[in-house]
């Protein structure tokens, strides 16, 4: 009797056991299966989501830097003519300013391009001669300081595009020399307004980036400095300023790329005191190479 029980309770013992590591087996085949299906979907995750991330990371990055550059610089077709109109009804012009020059210079530029697409743009440049010139003038030199805020948005895989707010200030710069006397006339203009911009990365490690806008000339000044003696006319326009650029970079390392563009700004500007005509159009061409840290 206490035999047939003992056996009874080994049975049952092994039974429990049998079932025990069954269960078990079970689980840890549901446990392997989960977690096999589980590292799938992430990888199929991992494959779909990657390439966009890495095209915005590299888009990103391409449009993130500090750049260097050297620019050469040119004037076509500028001018600042004053138009009197005669008793005859014909006019006589006077071509104070003409354009034409050609010059070389160097900038810098710092721009930044966000994950949700907020672009900081700012740029300044320095040309060595200057853009404008009079039949007197001996010299002198302009420059610019551009900043442009944008918001982008995704148009497709590795292209941006957005509008922004843009800001100019641009000097011109004119010297005379006339024996004992030396005298400086700048003129300096401050233009506010907008624009849309484009960023794309076609390539791998090549970033396109494009920008036209159209800028409203809301202060200026021209001075002249004769000697010790500073004077400001208040008969200067302010100008109008329609830009367009374009930049093409190509990253030959992690962190530094190389680029080439152009930039056209075309000053705009008129006026009538009574039979009196004045009209400014100066356009400025510039050719750019530099080299920019990527961060």
């Amino acid at each position: 009797m206490g035999q047939t029980e003992g056996l009874d309770a080994l049975s049952k013992g092994r039974f429990r056991s049998a079932l025990l590591t069954r269960l078990l087996g079970h689980f840890s085949k549901k446990e392997v299966i989960m977690r096999n299906s589980t590292a799938v979907l992430l990888s199929i995750a991992f494959l779909l989501i990657f390439p966009a991330a890495a095209w915005a990371s590299d888009l990103i990055r391409g449009d993130n830097y500090i750049g260097i550059y050297g620019q050469a610089i040119g004037s076509p077709e500028s001018f600042n003519p004053i138009n009197t109109q005669a008793l005859a009804q014909s006019f006589r012009t006077k071509n104070l300013v003409h354009g034409g020059n050609a010059s070389g210079g160097v900038g810098v530029v710092l721009s930044g391009l966000t994950r949700d697409n907020v672009l900081l743009h700012l740029g300044f440049n320095y040309g060595f001669s200057p853009t404008i010139s009079q039949v007197t003038s001996s010299g002198g030199h302009s420059l610019a300081f551009n900043a442009r805020l944008g918001k982008g948005f995704n148009l497709e895989r590795g292209l941006v595009i957005g509008p922004y707010l843009g800001y100019q200030y641009a000097q011109f710069n004119l010297d005379y020399d006339h024996g004992p006397y030396t005298a400086e006339e700048s003129y300096n203009n401050n233009a506010i307004g907008g624009g849309l911009f484009v960023a794309a990365e076609p390539l791998r490690d090549v970033t396109l980036s494009a920008h036209a806008g159209y800028l409203v000339g809301i202060s200026e000044t021209n001075r002249f400095h004769v000697s010790n003696l500073s004077v400001t006319s208040g008969r200067a326009l302010s100008a109008s300023v329609l830009q367009v650029g374009g930049k093409i970079s190509y990253r030959f390392l992690p962190d530094l790329s190389a680029f080439v563009g152009m930039d056209y700004d075309r000053y705009m500007a008129g006026k009538h005191y009574g039979p009196v005509d004045v009209r400014t159009r100066l356009n400025v061409l510039r050719g750019l190479v530099g080299l920019a840290y990527n961060f």
